[in-house]
């Protein structure tokens, strides 16, 4: 005996036909006619959008009157399992409009979607990007060879020193005297003192260096951004040969 047929007895054994039906609701996206909720009245008040699927159901919530108890209607990866097709019901088994999706229809949207993959792989280039940025380059100076890291704080310290030295070079106030140079430290390096000569040539190397990067990294986000199919845009990565 399921549920549905259950009946419920007093405390005199008599039947209590109130205590016996429930109706059960189910709430439909409106955009794909997927099943998003299915309740008992029971536990809920239903809403003038939801749909009444068993007028005369058990306390808690089935898909068909003998189906089981609060079934899932999603799977683990939270994919919709069944659709609603109103003209496959009727005033006496409204049910069965409860359509179970295919494997197939739910593999399909297991997968991602072109824009999330999209997103991505423009995440992944910014990221590569920056790294790749930040790592610097080894630079060979009057002092020997020497590796320039290329942090947002490195950034920033270039370029206040170099702007400081066009405006002592210029004859104008300024902190760095170029007689002495200028006052910078390499990669796990004291400070130290670099010519104008050395420190020209480490600014130049280093903007190069990023504006390298940056305009190839523009070049695979523009490539990502015109791709029409998710295994384009997965065949794009950082270090593949643009023109």
């Amino acid at each position: 005996m399921n549920e549905y047929d259950e009946l419920v007895n007093n405390q005199h054994g008599e039947t209590d036909f109130d205590e016996i039906f429930h109706k059960h609701y189910i709430y439909v996206v409106s955009r794909n006619n997927f099943i998003a909720e299915g309740f008992s009245d029971a536990f809920k008040t239903p809403n003038d959008n939801d749909i009444l699927i068993n007028p005369q159901g058990g306390r808690h919530f089935r898909l068909h009157p003998n189906g089981e108890i609060n079934p899932p209607l999603r799977n683990d990866e939270g994919i919709h399992l069944y659709t609603w097709d109103a003209s496959k019901a009727t005033n006496d088994e409204p049910w069965l409009g409860i359509i179970p999706r295919t494997p197939e229809e739910i593999a399909r949207d297991s997968l991602p979607d072109i824009e999330t993959v999209r997103a991505a792989k423009m995440l992944e280039i910014n990221e590569t990007t920056r790294f790749i940025i930040t790592q610097g380059l080894d630079i060979e100076t009057s002092e020997g060879l020497f590796t320039f890291r290329l942090y947002e704080h490195d950034q920033i310290n270039l370029l206040g020193l170099s702007v400081d030295l066009a405006a002592a070079l210029a004859g104008k106030p300024a902190l760095t005297n170029p007689a002495e140079g200028v006052w910078y430290s390499a990669d796990k390096q004291p400070h130290r003192h670099w010519s104008v000569a050395d420190f020209t040539t480490i600014t130049n190397e280093l903007t190069m260096h990023k504006m390298t990067q940056l305009t190839y990294g523009g070049k695979l986000k523009a490539m990502v951004r015109s791709a029409k199919s998710i295994k384009e845009i997965e065949s794009i990565f950082y270090g593949m040969e643009v023109l």
